[in-house]
């Protein structure tokens, strides 16, 4: 008999949600886990076989009812097996991949970056390829763009590549409308959003239904959002501190008024160490320097 993974277990090596494989077994069939003793489910390696294929299908553009329509038997047909190495790779390999997504967005080479992308996540789970890849990755491309050593083209190709990623690891981790709805934006005027998606990342895969309102947000459209969505969690980003200043007084108003029912968290380069009337108002401000996938732990 083959060896049975816990739906813990089996959340973290394809960052699906819980939520979602039961969602999916329900309504598609796709997966056949047992029941335990206690009455659990139990995956199957044929099930995290077949979700990696899901995930790879998903990563090409395919929707979910398209990739059910194909049935378990085809789907693990063209399934590949478990990779050879461990789940978050060697870290000799993982800066190798760094690097090389490094170089390709110096060179602008799409083409490259595109490959580089596509192995990293075959090699490991999102969240292993975001926090060792993608996330350093972009940290490096900013201080390489302001040192003048990467041009607007190379930072703007890799803005759209990483963000494109996230947003169907975002899609395909999604959960039920019941499900507590996180909304993820930026500041007005602020036009990079890598930082606050791979928050609603997180969010999604510990069973948030996220909307992300996108870059550039004005105040009162987020307030509108808010009044119409009811959302636990709001999260923010701004990479530049006049940027803060500018919008800090309007964001203040909508917190102080939205705190009772919403938890506040604004993150990136512009957020400053201490503001003690955001933070009276009920936001938390979360370094830059500190990893994204942390901050998910503190939250509702």
């Amino acid at each position: 008999m083959g060896q049975f993974y816990k739906l813990a277990t089996v959340r973290r090596l394809t960052g699906f949600s819980g939520e979602l494989l039961r969602a999916w077994e329900r309504r598609y069939g796709l997966l056949q886990p047992v029941r335990g003793p206690g009455g659990h489910r139990l995956y199957t390696e044929e099930d995290l076989r077949l979700l990696r294929r899901v995930r790879e299908l998903l990563a090409q553009g395919r929707t979910i009812g398209e990739i059910a329509a194909l049935g378990r038997r085809q789907l693990l047909r063209g399934a590949s097996e478990p990779p050879a190495w461990p789940r978050d790779g060697s870290l000799a390999e993982l800066e190798h991949l760094r690097a090389g997504v490094l170089e390709a967005v110096r060179t602008v080479d799409a083409m490259r970056l595109r490959q580089l992308l596509d192995a990293t996540f075959a090699r490991v789970s999102p969240d292993v390829a975001i926090r060792a890849v993608l996330e350093p990755a972009a940290r490096e491309i900013g201080e390489l763009w302001a040192a003048g050593q990467c041009s607007v083209a190379g930072e703007h190709l890799a803005s759209e590549a990483f963000v494109h990623r996230l947003r169907q690891l975002i899609e395909a981790a999604q959960t039920p409308e019941e499900a507590p709805a996180a909304l993820t934006a930026c500041f007005p005027d602020e036009r990079h959003q890598l930082g606050v998606l791979i928050v609603g990342y997180e969010l999604a895969r510990r069973g948030y239904r996220v909307v992300h309102l996108g870059p550039a947000l004005p105040v009162k459209d987020l307030d509108r959002a808010c009044e119409a969505l009811e959302p636990r969690v709001v999260v923010l980003s701004v990479t530049l501190p006049t940027l803060y200043k500018r919008h800090r007084g309007a964001v203040v108003e909508l917190i102080r008024r939205r705190a009772a029912q919403t938890r506040w968290i604004l993150g990136g380069q512009g957020v400053p160490a201490r503001d003690q009337r955001m933070a009276a108002a009920g936001a938390l401000l979360w370094s830059h320097r500190r990893p994204l996938g942390d901050l998910v732990d503190l939250l509702p």
